[in-house]
């Protein structure tokens, strides 16, 4: 059969405020099903920034029996366009949705699109058991379709799986170089680099967060290193981001990890959780060519920790960014603004934090938003503020703008204090830089590596129109010393 694997634009609008990352779950998808004898396409209109005029295009002759795609739940408007003009080209074929979008909106999407299915579980186990039902997939676990006007959903699949027996991700279906020459903010890489998973799941229960798979499934050390060594070696890849959350989780499987990946020299980076920090750990990561961890901190009050059921405390927060500074790798700092509880006060405390930490320039706190499959979505549903589900998918764009607000201020009040928070920390950490040397040499050494890069690749008039450009639109990247990382 042929499968044609569609990765949808940016939902941003602006392709250059995220970087075009390997698309991982297609990757895993296209590998299963060409295993199982299937012809399997790519189509990734977010990393060839395609306009809805060229997406239609350059769909209009390709062959396939049924089209796959993934998609987030800011995607919604879009795959109504989508969904509808692509139907319209070959109403015959079979469409399907996957991700977020699929699992936490099935109802709306199967309502009011001319959409086939809905895949809720992982599409790797999913998608191949469909293909041989597709005449009755009520045979098929982790489903939802509609039929004689009624949405049907099947049981649900065991979220225990043997991840190790998952093939590598399809590399040679993609393109890859433009993954691993991705531009974040317009501009390239300093470093060829790809990412790679260790886990999927989390036991944790954020009420911000909309990935609710409680069962943490982790591949084995030996497979993640192998994986690893062809990127390598095929690839000529020289950073790896690790992109899951809990690579950390276990002590003794990240310090295996470290053991292992010394000998390939390659440098990577990772997400980490508070409750997760280790020193020796730390340390060992750092040996083995680790340079920088993420934390979801979110907020430095307490108040606002656990309004969000974030199961950490503002002194455990403190404490991983201290030992992570001492261990010799960057700290990256996400935080959050406008969550339940939140006020001038709380703000004043998040403010107060990264000032004593010297945590550097948040370019921008994402906004707390009621993402579909969130506690705070439900909550949001419960009480009235979401009646129209529909409505309020068209309008969600992502963590930056206020679409509901769930603190204690006014719009106004929120996007005030936002702004004056940002330009507080930003301040008083240029402030810290002056009075340490080694920093300031330090990250504008990289900068100046990042731009020779750059002008390398692209010449030196674009590069410099490029940078110009880019600081004019947000003066505070000349103080981040990380932005293309």
């Amino acid at each position: 059969m042929k499968v044609l694997l569609v990765q949808p634009p940016n939902f941003h609008g602006d392709k250059d405020r995220e970087a075009q990352r390997f698309p991982l779950g297609l990757a895993y998808v296209a590998a299963v099903l060409k295993e199982k004898g299937h012809e399997v396409e790519i189509f990734d209109a977010w990393v060839n920034h395609y306009s809805k005029e060229e997406t239609l295009s350059k769909l209009k002759d390709i062959e396939y029996d049924i089209m796959g795609i993934t998609a987030m739940s800011p995607h919604f408007k879009y795959m109504e366009w989508f969904i509808k003009e692509v139907k319209g080209m070959h109403p015959e074929r079979k469409i399907l949705i996957g991700g977020a979008l699929a699992k936490y909106n099935y109802k709306q999407v199967l309502e009011t699109m001319d959409v086939d299915f809905c895949v809720l579980g992982w599409g790797e186990y999913v998608m191949p058991k469909l293909l041989e039902n597709l005449e009755d997939p009520s045979e098929v676990e982790s489903m939802a379709y509609l039929k004689d006007g009624k949405v049907f959903v099947t049981k649900s699949i065991s979220e225990i799986h043997k991840i190790d027996e998952v093939p590598f991700p399809a590399w040679d279906l993609f393109d890859v170089e433009k993954y691993i020459g991705a531009t974040r903010l317009g501009i390239a890489n300093s470093s060829r680099r790809m990412c790679v998973i260790t886990t999927r799941g989390c036991p944790f229960n954020c009420h911000f967060c909309s990935k609710n798979f409680p069962v943490v499934n982790m591949r084995s050390v030996d497979n993640v290193i192998e994986e690893i060594k062809i990127l390598k070696d095929k690839y000529k890849v020289e950073v790896i981001d690790f992109e899951d959350e809990l690579v950390m989780m276990s002590r003794k499987r990240m310090l295996e990890l470290c053991e292992k990946i010394k000998p390939l020299k390659i440098r990577w980076k990772c997400n980490g959780r508070v409750n997760h920090v280790d020193f020796e750990v730390l340390k060992a990561m750092k040996a083995s060519g680790c340079y920088y961890v993420a934390y979801g901190i979110e907020s430095g009050s307490q108040t606002i920790l656990d309004s969000i059921n974030k199961e950490s405390t503002v002194e455990l927060n403190e404490r991983a960014l201290r030992l992570t500074v001492k261990a010799g790798l960057i700290p990256g700092v996400l935080m959050m603004i406008g969550n339940p509880k939140e006020t001038r006060e709380t703000v004043r405390e998040t403010i107060n934090f990264c000032k004593r930490l010297h945590v550097q320039p948040v370019t921008q706190f994402f906004i707390s938003t009621p993402l579909p499959g969130s506690e705070f979505y439900r909550m949001c549903v419960e009480d009235g503020r979401i009646t129209d589900e529909v409505e309020y998918l068209r309008n969600l764009t992502g963590p930056y703008e206020i679409l509901i607000n769930l603190s204690d201020m006014s719009d106004d009040e929120l996007l005030v204090v936002k702004r004056e928070a940002e330009e507080e920390i930003n301040k008083a950490y240029c402030a810290y830089r002056r009075t340490n040397p080694k920093l300031f040499l330090k990250e504008y050494t990289h900068k100046a590596k990042v731009l020779y890069h750059h002008a390398k690749g692209y010449g030196i008039k674009k590069a410099a129109k490029d940078v110009i450009k880019i600081i004019k639109k947000n003066p505070r990247l000349i103080f981040r010393a990380e932005y293309t990382e």
